[in-house]
């Protein structure tokens, strides 16, 4: 286990992209767990005793904590010229790419807001979703990063990315 302590005021955008709110102002404790991806976040009280903070720990290590992610609006849906596609968001992941009854071949599109290159590449992932808009197999989706949080495993390193859930796969080929 290693431990490491950042001023999320210095270090404002690491800490929002673990999941930190800025401007809250209250201690966060985030806890990486690597071998399985995750990520679990605790607010704490400024003088959380020694036991408090092994218990937050115990409950990541056995398995009883539970992750906490962000979640835009559910059901968002953006159209051009009745072409739509769907929104993901961090509630609506699971089901609709990880426990997907359709069986269908997935392919997000993860952007943020802040991101230019994203906006250029838009145009041609509308073009893709004109192309298989009638696929059985092709489902084309997108996801706003900035408002959306996913366990590691399936969080772009960068934005624009592109991910791709093949049949019978939750693994993203990027």
């Amino acid at each position: 286990i290693k431990f490491y302590i950042i001023d999320s005021t210095y270090y404002w955008s690491l800490a929002e992209s673990m999941g930190v709110v800025s401007g809250r102002g209250q201690p966060t404790l985030i806890t990486v767990d690597l071998k399985n991806r995750i990520q679990f976040i605790s607010l704490i009280r400024n003088n959380i005793t020694q036991s408090e903070f092994r218990n937050i720990f115990d409950s990541v290590l056995i398995g009883t904590a539970d992750p906490l992610y962000r979640s835009g609006h559910d059901n968002d849906t953006a159209c051009w010229n009745t072409r739509c596609v769907t929104e993901i968001t961090a509630n609506t992941f699971e089901s609709l790419v990880l426990n997907r009854i359709n069986k269908k071949v997935v392919l997000i599109f993860h952007y943020t807001g802040w991101c230019s290159a994203c906006t250029y590449i838009w145009p041609i992932m509308y073009s893709l979703l004109m192309k298989y808009q009638n696929s059985t197999d092709l489902i084309i989706t997108k996801m706003n990063g900035d408002i959306n949080d996913l366990s590691l495993c399936h969080t772009p390193s960068v934005y624009p990315s592109i991910a791709l859930y093949r049949i019978k796969s939750n693994i993203p080929l990027w």
